[in-house]
């Protein structure tokens, strides 16, 4: 036996948590479909605005088309907007009794019933229901404008508060419902509903058949949304939360779907979930209710929504006031474990900070190194060639003066010796030192002259070498920044070298004081 009751208890418990997730998943596919309301309503605002333009184009002679047209259109608003609906309802009926059709007359104050019920107004709907012009109308419209009187003594019902009220009420669906299943065939779709929806005279079991049957012959959502609302509210009388709540769902997909402004599905979902303590997902639907019963302007859906809405936004707000305190409580905690935490962390930033630093200085000394190197290596290579090709030319002049004095041929002695020209040696020299530079640093004459304007920018007129201005500054760049040793290089005197210097820096694009910097960050070779 023991064994029997712990088999039963799992099972018990398996079925719940499959009911949950299974609601779970329902009520996601809810979200995605309000998620869509947007899209929804503007297809339901396209679908009115081409019936008006069509409206627009119809003759004011022409009586037909005027009032097939005003009831396509009412038929869009009415369960959409009420203002709306009660303007083309009401126009409706101008038209059937301009074209003298009992028919069509009884069908536009159907349109009016319908409008007034659904906005709350029952009054003024019990009196077009008591006073309707029934003479010389068809069977079939009387079912249907009976049918629409079925529904406004059910919401009276619904919505009464007072058990005598309830009873007159109740006796009067049962009335125009028998009304209805007389005058109707039993094939049409609107018996079918009076039979499965107020069927006060069958059983739940029976109702929920019936229901399910009209399912399978709706051929609207509309339709289908109010079928599933009553399976539902039937499921609840089972006591059957979960599949009323699946229902419910469907009713409301099928609102959104078709664009309408009805609210009994959300708020039925919303008591539901209340009632299960999910006040979060409650509090969102109760208020979605709302915007929709208010943008209608059905004034009793506000009042009963209304209801309810503080006591699910009381439970909502005291979870949230539950949730904030334990929140706040692990806040504390997480502080002080976050507070070690961040002391190890800072430390560990710290410390990785200064070796970055360090590597960086490290890595960067060891580029200037290499950059010193490949520049000290150039400059050596050139100073041996340079130091090779004086020595060779000397000894050449000295070997010819040897031998004019050994021949004692004095006379040609200053021609040899002028063959050893110093300013040409310079000349060789500077050259020398300007290919050696540029080998090094390409793109020094063009980065050079982003310092300064066009204008004023320096040109080397394709020649192989630099001009003084540039040669002093491509010293500073190797690192000769001292005046007297730039002088001394270019057989200059200082003076002159702080003149070319300072009429270069005044019309550079940069601060004077930094001029040298930027020099100095030339880069090497071309990025």
């Amino acid at each position: 036996m023991k064994y029997i009751i712990f088999f039963l208890i799992i099972w018990g418990n398996w079925v719940s948590a499959y009911g949950t997730d299974s609601l779970r998943y329902r009520l996601g596919q809810l979200d995605a479909e309000i998620a869509k309301r947007g899209s929804y309503l503007a297809r339901k605002d396209s679908v009115i605005r081409d019936l008006k333009n069509k409206l627009v184009a119809v003759p004011a002679t022409d009586d037909e088309r005027q009032f097939c047209l005003t009831s396509r259109i009412y038929q869009e608003y009415k369960s959409f907007q009420y203002d709306s609906a009660y303007h083309y309802a009401s126009r409706s009926l101008y038209w059937a009794e301009r074209l003298k059709d009992k028919d069509k007359i009884l069908s536009a104050n159907g349109n009016l019933l319908f409008c007034f019920f659904s906005g709350g107004a029952f009054k003024e709907a019990a009196d077009i229901a008591g006073n309707a012009p029934l003479e010389g109308t068809s069977p079939a419209a009387r079912g249907e404008f009976y049918a629409l009187c079925t529904r406004l003594y059910s919401d009276m019902y619904n919505y009464a508060r007072v058990d005598d009220l309830r009873l007159r009420y109740q006796k009067n669906i049962i009335s125009y419902r028998d009304s209805v299943l007389r005058l109707l065939p039993g094939t049409s779709y609107t018996y079918q509903e009076m039979r499965a929806l107020f069927g006060l005279d069958l059983s739940v079991e029976e109702r929920i058949r019936a229901c399910q049957h009209l399912m399978e012959i709706a051929g609207t959502r509309h339709q289908k949304a109010i079928i599933t609302s009553n399976l539902a509210s039937l499921y609840l009388l089972q006591k059957d939360t979960l599949q009323a709540m699946d229902y419910l769902v469907d009713a409301a997909v099928f609102d959104l779907q078709e664009g309408i402004m009805e609210t009994t599905a959300k708020t039925e979902l919303a008591r539901c979930l209340y009632a299960m303590g999910d006040y979060n997902v409650a509090n969102r639907y109760v208020h979605i209710a709302l915007e929709e019963a208010n943008f209608y302007n059905a004034s009793h859906r506000i009042v009963s929504i209304n209801a309810i809405l503080p006591i699910i936004e009381e439970a909502y707000l005291a979870t949230i006031t539950g949730q904030r305190d334990n929140l706040k409580k692990y806040l504390m905690l997480v502080s002080l474990l976050s507070v070690v935490a961040l002391a190890g962390i800072l430390l560990i930033y710290w410390q990785k900070r200064k070796l970055k630093t360090a590597g960086r200085a490290i890595e960067q000394q060891s580029r200037t190194l290499k950059e010193l190197n490949e520049i000290k290596d150039a400059y050596i290579m050139q100073a041996i060639c340079a130091k090779s090709d004086y020595l060779d030319k000397t000894d050449a002049i000295l070997k010819k003066a040897d031998y004019r004095i050994r021949s004692k041929q004095f006379t040609d002695l200053n021609r040899i010796f002028g063959e050893f020209n110093l300013k040409e040696e310079r000349k060789n020299l500077y050259l020398s030192f300007d290919q050696t530079f540029l080998m090094l640093f390409p793109s020094f004459i063009e980065e050079f002259n982003r310092l300064f304007e066009e204008k004023d920018r320096f040109q080397v007129d394709g020649g192989p070498g630099l001009t003084t201005e540039l040669r002093i500054f491509a010293l500073i760049r190797l690192g000769i920044t001292e005046n007297e040793e730039i002088a001394r290089f270019l057989n200059l005197s200082v003076n002159t070298i702080y003149t070319y210097k300072a009429k270069i820096k005044s019309k550079s694009l940069v601060p004077k004081e930094d001029f040298d910097e930027y020099i100095k960050r030339i880069p090497k070779h071309n990025a």
